[in-house]
């Protein structure tokens, strides 16, 4: 690489660097460094290329020794020519001593100049003007080290075994936690659980799979992981293995075993409450509240629930009676205000997949500006439906009550007794219901 008409005489920059490493010998004092470098300018003037040789005699990488040579000046004439330690020496630095193994460097760069000069190298013999160098040593031998092996990606977990206790179903079970640690990784540290076992950083979020990234030493420190069974695990003794591996790692495993256990089942009734707290129960409320339903703030919300109060429950099992419709009655009031129109959602889920496999919504109800309690039931007829009803096996029920119209709030009246009276209620299309 040209000098760019700078000047480095003495200093190599963009040098053509060459090293000899795992040297033993004995230094020569009757020698001297010699070297022949063959090079070509071209038909370029005012090139200048130096030579600095650096000696380090027991390989810890400081250059004991180093002769820096004063530079050649090619000239202009195409062809090869022989620049040598002739040249003299410029200045050098350090002593000689054996080679203990040691290093050599060459360094070779164009120390004047504007143009880029070629170096000879590979010649043969037979070639001849081949670019090399002497060293002032005898008996010197070349011994390639063999490198340390390289442990392969391991991942580790401790302990090995870890029982989940027992869990109410439809629960998910209490945390418990074991480590895994990873070395020589080449990839993530990925973490596997069984089915119905759920996996966690933080005791927050939850997951069937976590992965962990190693550093740039290829290490993942000791990690605390939680597992737990899932509230989607079915009734019964449960045993797996959670799996822990990483590219080129032997797999290791986390035994987990736990138990899930039946909850009894409430005999329901078909009639669910709307309860002051905002749930929905088989057995009514201890005394009646008004519940706000915010406004439609003047917007249409027809068929689209928007800041529905919502309530849900689950744990439901029954048979579908074809000869019943869904009811329900809702005591509204919208005081003095015009102009609103209550809407209801009513949805199913008949296996607690978390999928409603059948939704009512039914036409609003518009409340007079009247003080005074205004019933609102299904003989306002649906507004739209979607799916087919099943018999409940683990379902569930939620229901979404909103404004579609208007702009004023319209309250509504939960957990009011039977003997209150005017109880905001509804009633399923099911017989034999429980509630778990």
């Amino acid at each position: 690489m040209s000098a760019g008409g700078k000047n480095y005489d003495g200093t190599p920059t963009n040098a053509v660097t060459s090293t000899l490493r795992g040297l033993t010998g004995t230094y020569d004092p009757t020698k001297q460094t010699e070297f022949s470098l063959f090079l070509d300018a071209g038909t370029h003037v005012a090139s200048g290329t130096q030579a600095r040789i650096s000696y380090d005699f027991n390989g810890d990488e400081v250059f004991d020794r180093t002769e820096t040579f004063r530079y050649f000046a090619e000239d202009n004439r195409v062809g090869w020519e022989s620049y040598t330690q002739a040249r003299g020496l410029r200045s050098s630095t350090g002593t000689f001593a054996d080679f203990r193994s040691g290093s050599v460097k060459t360094d070779v760069w164009n120390a004047i100049g504007t143009s880029a000069v070629s170096l000879r190298t590979g010649a043969t013999i037979a070639d001849g003007q081949q670019s090399l160098v002497r060293v002032p040593f005898k008996d010197l031998k070349v011994t390639t080290a063999t490198p340390p092996p390289v442990a392969p990606p391991s991942v580790a977990v401790s302990p090995s075994v870890v029982p989940l206790g027992t869990t109410p179903a439809g629960t998910a079970g209490t945390s418990h936690t074991f480590s895994v640690s990873g070395s020589q990784l080449t990839a993530g540290l990925s973490i596997t659980a069984p089915a119905h076992v759920q996996l966690s950083l933080n005791g927050a979020s939850w997951t069937s799979a976590l992965t962990l990234s190693p550093n740039a030493t290829g290490t993942v420190a000791s990690t605390a992981i939680q597992a737990r069974l899932a509230a989607s695990a079915s009734v019964g003794s449960f045993q797996g293995a959670i799996v822990v591996t990483s590219t080129g790692a032997s797999p290791k495993q986390v035994v987990v075993s736990g138990t899930v256990s039946s909850v009894p089942s409430t005999p329901l009734g078909n009639t669910l409450y709307f309860l002051a707290s905002g749930a929905l129960s088989g057995t009514p409320d201890t005394g009646a509240q008004a519940t706000t339903i915010a406004s439609a703030g003047g917007k249409n919300f027809d068929g689209t629930p928007t800041n529905a109060i919502t309530s849900t429950i689950r744990g439901l099992t029954g048979t579908y009676d074809p000869t019943k419709t869904t009811e329900f009655s809702l005591f509204l009031d919208a005081g003095t205000q015009v102009a609103n129109g209550t809407q209801i959602r009513i949805s199913y889920d008949f296996n607690g997949d978390g999928v409603f496999d059948r939704v009512e919504t039914y036409r609003y109800f518009a409340t007079d500006n009247r003080v005074g309690w205004e019933a609102y039931t299904q003989a306002k007829g649906l507004h739209s439906s979607t799916g087919s009803f099943a018999d409940f096996r683990s379902g569930s029920v939620k229901t979404e009550i909103w404004n579609a119209i208007g702009r004023s709030a319209v309250t509504l009246r939960t957990g009011a007794t039977a003997t209150g009276g005017q109880q905001s209620l509804l009633r399923l299309p099911f017989k034999n219901l429980t509630a778990t």
